[in-house]
C-alpha cells in the first residue's frame, strides 16, 4: 500500500508538514520526505477529499489524460520506494503523438 490510511483523532494534533493533495506529486513529496535522512522524523499530514486508493490497478481501457514517467522521476520513485509497487502500472511505450482537440497544434516523440 502506498498511502497509508490515518485520520487524527483531535483537532489539537500538529504536523511538521501539511501536503494538500495526494496525487502523484504529493504523494511522492511526502515519501520522499519519509526517506530523506533530514526529514524522516516529521511528521507529514498529506491531505485530500479523496481516501486514497488501497490498490493501483491497470485500468481495463485506455484513459485520456496520461503522465510520462522519466527516467528521472523512476529514480526519485526507486529512492521514495514507490517504484516496486508502480512499475505494473507503467507501461512503455516507444511512440506518442498529442494534438489540440479544436486546433492544428501538436507534439510527438519517436
Amino acid at each position: 500500500m502506498l498511502i497509508k490510511r490515518a485520520f487524527a483523532v483531535a483537532s489539537s494534533e500538529v504536523y511538521d508538514v501539511a501536503i494538500v493533495g495526494a496525487g502523484m506529486v504529493g504523494a511522492a513529496v511526502a515519501a520522499l520526505l519519509r526517506v530523506h535522512p533530514l526529514t524522516a522524523d516529521m511528521r507529514i499530514a498529506i491531505i485530500d477529499r479523496q481516501p486514497p486508493p488501497l490498490t493501483l490497478d491497470t485500468p481495463q481501457h485506455p484513459e485520456l489524460r496520461v503522465s510520462t514517467i522519466t527516467p528521472a522521476n523512476m529514480q526519485l520513485l526507486q529512492q521514495a520506494g514507490a517504484w516496486r509497487e508502480l512499475h505494473h502500472v507503467a507501461p512503455t511505450f516507444q511512440h506518442m503523438q498529442v494534438w489540440e482537440h479544436a486546433g492544428p497544434g501538436f507534439i510527438s516523440w519517436h
